[in-house]
């Protein structure tokens, strides 16, 4: 059993604008990312200038000071460019993921784009952060357990619902993912 959804079909962006724009997980998924990255950068930012500092052993001066501000705004300015941290960097990644398939081999399903194949079934490396059914598709929003601590990484998958035969037949696709 295959289920193939290519985005040169129908993008169903009504369904996925506002799904993402009022879904609380995902904003919050977000937010935390936005929020570490840019601890992060900081932090990073503030050490290899300590560190230039202490090399050159020079004081705090106005010289040193202005560069410094300059890189903070710039590392907080590109970290808004950044768009897999953003509600509208998703969105686009979504729209951008070409095709899409749900296999399923024996009794295991497996998620696959152009780039990447993963295991939905009993696989212990990924997290399913999120699993809705809107009008026209179902949303799946997967994590591998593996991404980096401070920004999480978000795969979503999105299946047209006039793919299942039945009611009976999505439900055990969404048992058998979720077990």
């Amino acid at each position: 059993m295959v289920y193939k959804y290519s985005s040169s079909d129908k993008l169903y962006l009504n369904d996925i604008d506002n799904f993402i724009n009022n879904n609380l997980t995902i904003k919050k998924l977000v937010n935390k990312n936005k929020t570490n990255f840019i601890c992060y950068l900081f932090i990073l930012l503030v050490v290899c200038y300590l560190l230039l500092l202490l090399s050159t052993k020079m004081l705090w001066k106005d010289s040193y000071i202005k560069p410094f501000l300059t890189w903070a705004i710039l590392t907080i300015t590109s970290f808004f460019l950044f768009p897999k941290l953003s509600l509208h960097g998703l969105k686009k990644s979504i729209i951008s993921s070409g095709e899409q398939m749900i296999e399923k081999i024996d009794t295991s399903y497996y998620y696959s784009n152009n780039t990447k194949s993963i295991k939905l079934t009993k696989n212990p490396d990924i997290t399913i952060l999120e699993i809705v059914k809107l009008n026209e598709i179902t949303f799946i929003l997967i994590s591998p357990k593996k991404s980096p601590k401070f920004v999480k990484a978000l795969y979503p998958i999105l299946i047209p619902n006039n793919l299942f035969n039945s009611e009976e037949q999505y439900k055990n696709f969404i048992e058998n993912i979720t077990n």
